[in-house]
């Protein structure tokens, strides 16, 4: 993989296996990485470090996740990556609208994680390029739609 060593991940709400295991990983592959277990502290590394990605643990114990998922949206443009224990499609519909960019049901593999990160970090660095605006696929909370599908969401 070619990922750069400049690169900066924050960790949010990951507990001691988890963050071991994500720690070796992204060390390994040449990233930076900040772990925090709250919105407080990861407000605080996004206004005093750089961050290229943010990975966010669901849930966090005694932390909204969703809200945190949403104000970083709200105030960002980062990736953020869903780091999903259920996995449920109400959580992967739910973390989507809020304006996470990708997610992943543990356990995962530590190389699918690297290959996430990638893509995210290309899509983001095209936009950037590009001077496109990421484009958020958002409908009201609460009201049944009809996915292209057919589905009814």
């Amino acid at each position: 993989m070619n990922l750069s060593k400049t690169r900066h991940i924050v960790v949010v709400g990951a507990e001691t296996p988890l963050r071991h295991m994500l720690q070796d990983t992204l060390h390994r592959a040449g990233f930076c990485l900040y772990t925090v277990q709250g919105g407080q502290d990861l407000f605080h590394i996004l206004a005093t470090n750089p961050v290229d990605v943010v990975l966010l643990n669901m849930p966090i114990p005694g932390v909204d996740s969703f809200s945190l998922c949403a104000t970083v949206r709200q105030t960002s443009n980062l990736p953020i990556l869903l780091l999903l224990r259920q996995g449920c499609i109400e959580e992967i519909v739910h973390g989507f609208e809020l304006g996470a960019d990708d997610y992943l049901c543990q356990p995962f593999e530590p190389l699918d994680l690297l290959f996430r990160i990638e893509a995210l970090l290309r899509r983001a660095a095209w936009q950037a390029l590009s001077g496109m605006a990421p484009v958020l696929m958002r409908r009201p909370v609460n009201q049944p739609t009809t996915n292209p599908w057919g589905v009814m969401m």
